[in-house]
């Protein structure tokens, strides 16, 4: 029998040499990018309690539509990374072209209804809130809003460049927009005496100098990426088919999963200041312990994606199977790590003695759960680089519905757990996403579109 807790060691020198050039970067990368909210709700912290529940709330949002550019981004992210494993630099170039182009265009019709509909989205929301928490939800909202294009063109471009090994600039971007919000979320936000506005100011801010850092790489003549010549480029409708029909599936997956988790936000914003800035605070540790293993969902779907790209069903296979078997290894680890960092996490948070109590009992539930989690998640990015979508999607979206949502209403709210049975019903989710993946990995119907 395998030992659980022995991490596998490569038999493959050419896939112990992409995971060791693109990780690396990767993990510094999703780091940088976990800590942008993070920063704001410990500054948030500084400032009330109110204003820690407000943004939190409105994070809860923003990940919803961050996320869908992101889950969209994929389609494109995965052509590129194909077009490398086949050597085929036009259609890399075409890809490239047509994926930011049209992502840049949704991402601006998006924003403009988020600004006409604002005010009926809070309400509709998080109208149950406290008084002081509605203002600084509205306050954050109002600015951050104007993010969501930024981090579409972000992801994509992004995404495009760690398909072509470039995993440095990504890296280098998201270093740059942390230093950025740190400086801005505290000048802001404590010295002009913003609050929740001046959070919002600084999220903008950020991402906008972590597009520069790419625009800048894009525009050099030697770099194997470029932008679209706004003036001669014109929509190719049948790429466009072939990139979203990987990225449409992902991003109502993402959809999904982001809107189910948006309404266990309203269950938990029925349930009192204190219950929602603990459910915030274990919200964001969480975030932090599963870099390890959220950095290869990134690194799992670019190399998936560059072996199927090659062709050969088996080695894409062997891939994947190694992957899982790591990362569950690293899971185990993974339940001590959670749960022994979970108080000083907290603290470092909030000084409220009841919010850290529910955060660190938040925390031990996750902990228990942790080892389904990579077979949950890292799985089906597998999947995805090998252009199989719809299994995934339809698991998670019932999975995600039925187990964490009605879960979280009975656990939560009729059984009278709170926030303890939102967690726990989110465990039970990865539990049953375990066992769908599992056997949809070993039946080999994922491995349809690569060819032999």
């Amino acid at each position: 029998m395998r030992n659980p807790f022995k991490i596998p060691k490569h038999t493959d020198p050419e896939l112990k040499e992409l995971e060791n050039s693109l990780y690396p970067s990767i993990l510094v990368e999703q780091t940088s990018s976990a800590l942008l909210g993070i920063v704001n709700t410990v500054v948030m912290g500084m400032v009330s309690t109110a204003a820690l529940a407000g943004v939190g709330q409105i994070n809860a949002l923003n990940t919803v539509i961050f996320q869908f550019f992101n889950s969209l981004s994929q389609g494109g992210t995965v052509m590129v990374a194909q077009s490398v494993g086949a050597k085929d630099p036009v259609k890399l170039k075409k890809s490239f072209e047509q994926a930011l182009m049209s992502i840049a265009f949704l991402s601006l019709a998006v924003l403009i209804v988020l600004a006409v509909f604002k005010d009926a989205i809070l309400v509709a929301l998080f109208g149950a809130v406290e008084a002081d928490v509605m203002k600084s939800s509205n306050d954050y909202f109002m600015v951050s809003m104007f993010a969501a294009p930024l981090w579409a063109v972000y992801y994509q471009i992004a995404g495009a460049m760690r398909s072509t090994g470039d995993t440095k600039t990504p890296m280098k971007a998201t270093i740059v927009m942390n230093v950025t919000n740190i400086v801005c979320s505290l000048f802001f936000s404590i010295v002009m005496e913003l609050g929740s506005m001046g959070a919002g100011i600084a999220l903008v801010t950020s991402v906008f100098a972590g597009n520069v850092v790419c625009f800048i790489k894009l525009l050099r003549k030697d770099y194997h990426l470029s932008l679209p010549d706004f003036h001669t480029y014109k929509p190719d409708f049948a790429h466009m088919k072939l990139i979203y029909s990987v990225g449409v599936p992902i991003s109502i997956e993402s959809l999904m999963f982001q809107g189910g988790k948006l309404l266990v936000q309203v269950f938990v914003s029925g349930m009192g200041t204190i219950m929602i800035s603990g459910y915030q605070v274990a919200n964001s540790i969480y975030s932090l312990t599963q870099l390890v293993l959220i950095s290869y969902n990134t690194l799992i779907v670019t190399v998936v994606g560059r072996r199927a790209g090659a062709g050969g069903k088996q080695r894409v296979r062997e891939t994947l199977g190694f992957f899982m078997r790591k990362t569950t290894a690293i899971s185990f680890y993974m339940i001590f790590i959670a749960s022994a960092t979970a108080y000083p996490l907290a603290f470092i948070f909030t000084r409220d003695t009841e919010v850290i109590k529910i955060a660190v009992g938040l925390m031990l539930i996750y902990s228990a759960f942790m080892p389904f989690w990579p077979v949950a998640f890292n799985m089906p990015q597998g999947f995805k680089g090998a252009r199989d979508t719809k299994f995934s999607l339809v698991v998670g979206t019932i999975s995600m519905w039925l187990t964490r949502v009605l879960g979280s209403w009975f656990f939560g709210i009729y059984l009278g757990m709170q926030a303890y049975g939102i967690f726990l019903s989110m465990c039970l989710d990865w539990v049953i996403r375990g066992v769908c993946f599992y056997w949809w990995y070993k039946s080999g119907h994922w491995l349809r579109f690569v060819k032999d």
